[in-house]
């Protein structure tokens, strides 16, 4: 049986594919989850009091942070294995919540609550592509990861609509913002009205509206070994990654899985 590591730039993960499952690498990265509470609420204290839930992929290499809204503020569950949730693209690129000007260094989120960390894939599985992640911390979840449906490890189909196919019930794009039309976005999807997230390239395009359905195998039926560190307070990544402040930003979600 032949088997490849194909994540030699990153120690803490080794994913191990079986060929014959014709698996393929297509992005690897850090996976953040964060919060926003409500305007106004200064606290949050339960689910309700949540405004915004956002995941980002920061994918290796030289390539740009994205920043992903999902509407329905959690992601889909993957215990029965048919559950979706949309989302769209609110940013691509920049320094993540940290922006310079001239006379500071200013946050462009100071209420932000990260709310969980690990590593992720993005993989091309026979006709479709599929978002894996493997969570780092917390190292026990939470009450708030139990709300958000983030799991220790998590399998999704990945999906991406072309900007002309309508829009679901109750989905919808800030005001500020429309779906990408750029040509090429747009030709990959030929006469498709949803496409592969394949090549990655095309979560580039800031407004983009992608839809996950939670799968409930587990990652190794794909063929996809993992091991992993442990993570601590001190070696996280999103504060470094995203610039985010441990003094702005509280980090018992993160770190307990607390409401905070």
């Amino acid at each position: 049986m032949g088997v490849a590591c194909l994540l030699g730039c990153k120690e803490e993960l080794c994913m191990a594919i079986r060929w014959e499952l014709s698996v393929k690498f297509l992005e690897q990265g850090n996976i953040f989850f964060f919060y926003k509470p409500k305007k106004g609420v200064e606290e949050v204290k339960e689910f309700e009091d949540v405004g915004r839930f956002y995941f980002v992929l920061d994918p290796y290499g030289e390539k740009q942070i994205r920043f992903v809204v999902m509407g329905q503020k959690k992601m889909p569950s993957v215990t029965d294995g048919h559950e979706r949730a949309w989302g769209f693209i609110e940013k691509v690129g920049g320094r993540g919540f940290m922006v310079s000007s001239k006379q500071k260094v200013v946050s462009v989120s100071g209420n932000a609550r990260p709310v969980g960390e690990g590593l992720y894939a993005i993989l091309h599985h026979i006709d479709h592509t599929h978002l894996v992640y493997v969570l780092e911390l917390p190292r026990k979840l939470g009450e708030v990861q139990k709300a958000f449906n983030i799991e220790r490890q998590a399998n999704y189909i990945f999906i991406i609509k072309h900007p002309n196919t309508p829009l679901p019930p109750g989905a919808l794009l800030p005001s500020s913002k429309g779906e990408p039309k750029n040509e090429n976005f747009i030709k990959e999807f030929g006469t498709r009205k949803y496409i592969p997230v394949n090549p990655p390239s095309l979560l580039d395009y800031e407004g983009a509206m992608v839809f996950m359905i939670g799968v409930n195998d587990e990652l190794a039926k794909l063929g996809i070994q993992v091991n992993k560190d442990i993570e601590t307070e001190g070696s996280a990544d999103i504060f470094q990654e995203l610039k985010m402040s441990k003094k702005r930003h509280p980090i018992e979600p993160l770190m307990k899985g607390t409401w905070k």
